[in-house]
């Protein structure tokens, strides 16, 4: 999408962020490849300041605090906000995928920080389920294709699969790699761009 689709009280905008939040970078991308001008304010969600309750009263990241002083949470409806116009069901299918992986990653993330006497082997075996399985559909429709989008260049839901996939690296594993070439494939292109480069999660 160009610039001249997005919405412009989006100029300027103040954007609170956690460093490795993959709901914070997918909008971060987003707003980066629009060319909207915007200030970005990192904030610990375990400390909330009273300028991010300010903006959130629930503490979360990511939200926006347009010019005006409104502000929006939850990263699709900041996208929707941003984009004027909710997804296609095509677009949509794809990226509420790999939104819901990053879910199921900071969910077994969060678990695997528990003693290992207290975690639940469940979620840990639901997790390799549903993890192989998103990517499994994300592979065959790449055998036919450089984006998932099917155009020429990347669009929303290949961003939020690249962001995905990136945050597996960081919280789960990379050896997936192995096994989902063209998903790997498709994560190191736009791992290349200056919007990716410059949002890039700092190593755990």
């Amino acid at each position: 999408m160009s610039a001249s689709k997005f919405h412009p009280a989006f100029q300027d905008s103040t954007l609170f962020i956690s460093a490795r939040s993959p709901f914070a970078r997918r909008v971060r991308i987003a707003m980066l490849e629009s060319g909207v001008r915007f200030e970005e304010k990192v904030v610990d969600v375990f400390h909330p300041t009273p300028e991010l309750l300010a903006a959130n009263p629930l503490g979360r990241v990511p939200v926006v605090r347009l010019a005006s002083g409104m502000t929006i949470c939850e990263s699709q409806l900041i996208l929707d906000a941003l984009y004027q116009a909710p997804l296609s069901l095509e677009m949509a299918r794809w990226s509420g995928l790999f939104v819901g992986l990053c879910d199921r990653i900071v969910e077994q993330y969060l678990e695997s920080l528990r003693p290992a006497a207290a975690r639940d082997p469940e979620i840990f075996t639901d997790f390799e389920r549903f993890f192989t399985g998103t990517l499994e559909l994300a592979e065959a429709e790449l055998a036919s294709k450089r984006w998932l989008s099917g155009g020429d260049e990347p669009r929303q839901p290949d961003f939020d699969a690249g962001v995905a996939l990136t945050y597996a690296c960081l919280r789960y594993s990379s050896e997936w790699q192995k096994a989902f070439p063209s998903c790997s494939a498709l994560m190191q292109r736009l791992e290349k761009r200056p919007s990716f480069e410059r949002t890039r999660p700092p190593e755990a």
